[in-house]
């Protein structure tokens, strides 16, 4: 990738940095298209397995030109014991993601390009979904080009949803054919947000959840008469913010999300927690290294 495939989402220093990287999931997937992932099982066998329908950034010398010519229908040839590794993207594009300094919604959108640059790199098969009102979703993506392509489509993503990201995300599993890595880029200001989880896990996905808040609502720190404004509701409410209040609050907030590390490692997944204004190269070289999700 070079600087003219880049956009205001990452600089070239982060790309640097996430092109010596790869993705680290737990468990193994078989894949449909030949990538640079090979499975666990010793030898690669280069037996022919099964046709499909040609994704943005294959591969041109799999394709099957007798099929194209005959059928008008681009279609490529899989081989047996190889493997692609399938990413999907589930970008929470509810309302209270336009919210904080400096914004969820733009930092979500970072860390998924970045998510994008990483599998590129590998050969994996990228899909994002906008877990929002309506289906947005791209194709599965493979390759540079796939990855400028992704970062179009994020570009474009508005953070104006309504319904809960829980709700989006049971939407999202029924749009998943393959099994694969599931990442979740969302604030986590969802209740029922484990329930969705349970339903990716149960169609045999590794879940990642990426939970993003700003800095102040990670520690608000601030004391006096406010007035609150639920970002998707609208709905207002009136407190007094002093000591033992914001006490309080950062106790309830560290309960919430420890409530949903424990069931996303309850499920073999992983959990990270980031503020909006960590850069990628940051959460990427030295979050997600050492926590093992990337090598």
């Amino acid at each position: 990738m070079n600087e003219q495939t880049l956009t205001p989402l990452l600089d070239i220093r982060d790309v640097r940095v996430l092109e010596r990287l790869r993705l680290k999931p737990r468990k193994s997937f078989t894949g449909r298209v030949r990538g640079e992932r090979l499975a666990k099982e010793k030898g690669v066998s280069l037996e022919f397995k099964d046709y499909r329908e040609y994704a943005d950034g294959d591969d041109l010398r799999h394709l099957d030109w007798n099929v194209l010519a005959r059928l008008g229908v681009p279609i490529v040839k899989t081989y047996q014991d190889e493997e692609d590794l399938p990413v999907y993207l589930l970008v929470d594009c509810s309302k209270s993601m336009d919210y904080g300094e400096p914004g969820k919604g733009g930092a979500v959108r970072r860390l998924a390009a970045a998510f994008g640059v990483v599998a590129s790199r590998a050969g994996d098969s990228v899909m994002a979904v906008s877990l929002n009102d309506g289906v947005n979703r791209t194709r599965f993506l493979r390759g540079r080009r796939g990855t400028v392509q992704l970062m179009g489509w994020l570009e474009s993503l508005r953070m104006d949803g309504v319904r809960p990201v829980s709700y989006h995300l049971k939407q999202a599993a029924k749009l998943m054919s393959r099994t694969g890595l599931a990442v979740v880029l969302t604030d986590g200001m969802d209740q029922s947000l484990g329930g969705s989880l349970a339903q990716l896990k149960a169609a045999g996905h590794e879940i990642w959840v990426v939970q993003v808040l700003s800095p102040f609502e990670l520690d608000p720190g601030i004391e006096g008469d406010l007035r609150l404004i639920d970002a998707e509701s609208g709905a207002a409410v009136e407190i007094t913010a002093n000591g033992p209040t914001l006490t309080e609050y950062r106790k309830n907030l560290a309960q919430h999300n420890s409530s949903i590390e424990e069931t996303v490692k309850r499920f073999g997944g992983r959990y990270a927690l980031v503020g909006s204004d960590a850069g990628v190269s940051q959460v990427f070289g030295e979050i997600f290294k050492k926590g093992g999700w990337v090598e």
